[in-house]
């Protein structure tokens, strides 16, 4: 029994991995690297930068991952259905997706910290304290991914006695076979379920606090704002200083919206597949599974693709230091660039390359 023909199936991936493919090429990869590129000159000495340049490396790792996947898809689909190369060798690369996860999770927290108590979070989020938890987390959860799915996978041959072909297919290892249960534990309840569940919950309950806290804090800076006489000096300059937190917190409050936008259908679709036995690979809604599951990974695309959109539209600071980056890059080696970069200076865009 189908929900969903094969064939139509088969024509609606084939849009969904041609768009993704786009997506990627146009956002993704050149988003990140721009994004990440941007974080480091901005000095990652400071903790949120430190956060944002790790999110910007494990979104392109995914980014990159996705490309190859959706790339080879339309190659199977419409050129060399034997095509299991990146399934096979680079299914690995999925375990920074939990790293990206567990990072969106770490910069939500910092920022619900910061707005709290800013006191306690100057005085116990150092940078060196941020970077180890960032290196040692992500390493468990990419190693522990590549020990648990790294030999998951193989390709198989059969052959057709009666049209006298041969035909490879995606089939799992005799390591898997022999270790089934353990290495399920951990790939679907572990990393498919609770870790993105945990992620998930987290970033909803940091996000409204810190929605809340922002309210609070903005309404005060209006309050500010009415200072008369000799006060309104240090008035102002506190109601700048808040404006300007509040800033950075907007945009990492919409980063966040992006994540659990992304994460909800993808937390869907797993907990569906435990109440519903047949959409598996082998149930009778086999055709509906594979559907899912290209839209599973089109919201995860999504997600490690539209924060450089995020940062462009809601931070300035992100936005002087993009086009001070692209001036340094595109500047003609023929122009008079000293006199261009004091005018440069003079609209504090400093170009800090050559």
């Amino acid at each position: 029994m189908y929900l969903v023909h094969t064939q139509t199936v088969g024509w609606i991936r084939l849009g969904i991995d041609f768009l993704l493919t786009v997506l990627l090429l146009v956002l993704g990869i050149p988003g990140n690297v721009l994004s990440a590129i941007v974080f480091y000159r901005q000095g990652l000495r400071e903790r949120i930068n430190l956060c944002l340049f790790s999110l910007a490396l494990a979104d392109l790792v995914v980014a990159l991952y996705y490309f190859l996947l959706t790339t080879e898809e339309e190659i199977r689909q419409l050129v060399l259905p034997d095509s299991w190369f990146v399934l096979t060798n680079f299914v690995i690369l999925i375990g920074f997706l939990w790293a990206s996860q567990f990072l969106s999770a770490v910069i939500a927290s910092e920022r619900c910290f910061c707005v709290v108590s800013p006191f306690h979070a100057k005085r116990l989020l150092k940078t060196s304290t941020m970077a180890a938890i960032i290196v040692v987390c992500s390493f468990l959860l990419i190693g522990g991914f590549c020990a648990v799915v790294g030999g998951r996978f193989t390709t198989a041959t059969s052959y057709d006695t009666i049209t006298n072909t041969t035909k490879t297919f995606f089939y799992v290892t005799q390591y898997y076979l022999d270790n089934r249960t353990v290495i399920d534990i951990f790939d679907i309840f572990v990393y498919a379920t609770f870790l993105p569940t945990t992620f998930l919950v987290i970033i909803v309950v940091t996000t409204i606090i810190t929605d809340m806290k922002l309210r609070s804090a903005l309404a005060w800076r209006r309050s500010l704002t009415t200072v008369e006489g000799g006060r309104q000096d240090a008035a102002t300059s506190k109601a700048r200083m808040v404006s300007k937190e509040a800033a950075l917190t907007r945009m990492l409050i919409a980063s966040s919206l992006l994540f659990i936008v992304c994460a909800i259908p993808c937390c869907a679709g797993q907990v569906a597949y435990f109440a519903v036995p047949d959409l598996s690979l082998t149930g009778k809604y086999y055709t509906f599974y594979q559907l899912t599951w290209a839209l599973i990974g089109m919201f995860r695309t999504i997600n490690s693709s539209f924060n450089f959109l995020i940062y462009c539209i809601m931070s300035s600071k992100f936005r002087e230091s993009l086009a001070s980056l692209m001036w340094c890059w595109y500047t003609p080696k023929d122009m008079n660039f000293n006199k261009t970069l004091t005018k440069t200076r003079n609209k504090n865009a400093v170009c800090t390359l050559h």
